[in-house]
């Protein structure tokens, strides 16, 4: 009987680990979302700030 228990805890330990896991898999896949949309946005800056500064460029010419 004290083996089917401490057999019972482990498997239940597991799947509270794997489960664990997961939920941090989820929340880094979500942390990754946000950096890839706030990098987007600073390149879409990024070339709002280059074509302005090629417009003033040739303007000093």
């Amino acid at each position: 009987m004290l083996s089917f228990k401490v057999e019972w805890l482990t498997a239940k330990l597991v799947d509270v680990d794997v489960n664990a896991c997961k939920v941090r898999i989820v929340k880094f896949n979500e942390e990754v979302k946000k950096h890839e949309q706030m990098i987007f946005h600073l390149k879409a800056k990024l070339k709002v700030e280059e074509a302005k500064s090629k417009k003033h460029s040739y303007l000093l010419i």
